[in-house]
């Protein structure tokens, strides 16, 4: 018997075979560098954001000039967000922003809640403390600080200011002795810096930071003032430059600040959730289009959802110059101003306190306070916003304000896809 054609596919069938496995191989080889190019690109960018961190930590800890030489550092890994890594140790997640930056060590509060407890809190100085066992319905009232007290916490929101704004950004105060002029963008900036001449007193207004409040106040100091023929609120930029400077270099400079995120929040809701005005209804109008791709259901009545607000400010980034969102870094100028005391709106009523006592007018000029964003309410409303928004929008929002973080030493979140703890302990 003739086994021949019985070999011919014999072969036949094996080169099937053959290339079948070939196939295999090939597929399975593409399939494993794919997989392992994903895993080595996942492990440099973690490296990155570590040498990055490393590299912000050696910049702010600095007394000596060497940190210029990491400026090509700098240049190749690119910054930030410096604060995502996931190769970064967990508990050194948990430490507050200025341990990061400093370097220094921080207890860190208990991630496991007592059952008796509701919620984490800050202290009045501004640092993460333990759990607090808080009746849920309550509202914390804050402790208002001594003298001394108040005063160690000026002279650590300055120096903080100062490390970062020399060491980090390279940027130093004006030179007030010098007869150039200033430059337009500053002078543009000091528009929201109003004066009043009696106290030596100039305080720069952040919207939603209690601005309304702050230039009710001015008023009322400009109102006691016996000598003052100005205005109650001029704006320091309308003045020449040789008062412009005297101003900056002889006058105590106030600005109060707002965590980022709670602050875009408070504009969200002030201008397109309760009473929105027509230029903001038309921006509700214009931001739905541009996001949905259509026409809002009733135009008149835009209905903007706090998404894609942050979605359009992430989008434009930062171009739209609204002041009641616009970053404090880049409309104050605080690294060039230094200002000398620097409030905020979380230790409102501590920091007031202070300043009205170190003005000698207690008694004859009150800080009208609003209610204290604190509280399990609060809270509760916070993350009813936040909690629908995707996590990388609210990554972007955070580089974006990133400097604002920085500079005024507020805690980035740690997990942006759980904001509940964070909101719980830096509101």
């Amino acid at each position: 018997m003739d086994w021949r054609p019985s070999n011919q596919l014999g072969k036949l069938s094996e080169l099937k075979l053959i290339s079948a496995l070939l196939v295999v191989f090939s597929v399975t080889s593409t399939a494993y560098l794919v997989v392992y190019g994903a895993y080595g690109h996942r492990q440099t960018i973690g490296q990155k954001d570590v040498r990055r961190l490393q590299i912000v930590q050696e910049f702010v800890r600095s007394t000596d000039s060497t940190f210029r030489h990491n400026l090509k550092d700098i240049e190749k890994v690119g910054m930030p967000n410096i604060l995502t890594s996931p190769n970064l140790n967990k508990s050194y997640f948990q430490s507050p922003m200025r341990a990061r930056l400093l370097g220094g060590t921080f207890p860190s509060a208990p991630q496991t809640r007592p059952a008796s407890c509701t919620s984490k809190t800050r202290s009045r100085h501004g640092d993460i403390v333990p759990w607090k066992c808080l009746d849920a319905n309550s509202v914390q009232k804050p402790r208002l600080l001594s003298r001394e007290e108040a005063e160690a916490v000026q002279r650590r929101r300055r120096n903080h200011l100062r490390k970062v704004c020399n060491e980090f950004y390279h940027l130093s105060p004006l030179d007030l002795n010098s007869s150039s002029p200033l430059g337009p963008d500053l002078v543009a900036a000091l528009g929201r810096t109003y004066v009043n001449d009696d106290y030596n007193l100039t305080v720069t207004i952040v919207r939603k930071a209690g601005s309304t409040n702050w230039k009710k106040f001015m008023t009322d100091l400009h109102a006691i003032s016996s000598k003052s023929t100005r205005l109650a609120l001029e704006p320091l930029h309308k003045r020449s430059q040789e008062d412009i400077k005297h101003a900056l270099k002889h006058y105590t400079k106030v600005l109060f600040v707002r965590n980022p995120l709670v602050r875009l929040l408070s504009a969200f809701r002030d201008k397109f959730v309760k009473l929105p005005t027509r230029v903001y209804v038309r921006m509700a109008d214009r931001i739905i289009r541009r996001i949905r791709r259509e026409r809002p259901p009733n135009p008149e009545q835009p209905d903007l959802t706090f998404t894609e607000f942050l979605t359009y400010i992430a989008a434009v980034k930062g171009r739209n110059g609204d002041p009641h969102w616009i970053p404090v870094f880049r409309a104050c100028k605080p690294c060039q101003v230094r200002h000398d005391f620097v409030g905020k709106l979380e230790t409102l009523q501590s920091d007031t306190a202070y300043l009205i006592d170190k003005l000698g007018v207690g008694g004859r000029v009150q800080y009208d306070y609003p209610k204290p964003f604190t509280g399990s309410s609060n809270v509760t409303r916070l993350m009813d916003y936040f909690s629908g928004v995707p996590p990388e929008i609210i990554e972007k929002i955070c580089n974006l304000y990133w400097d604002d973080f920085v500079v005024f030493d507020y805690p980035m979140p740690d997990d942006f896809s759980n904001l509940k703890s964070y909101m719980e302990t830096s509101t």
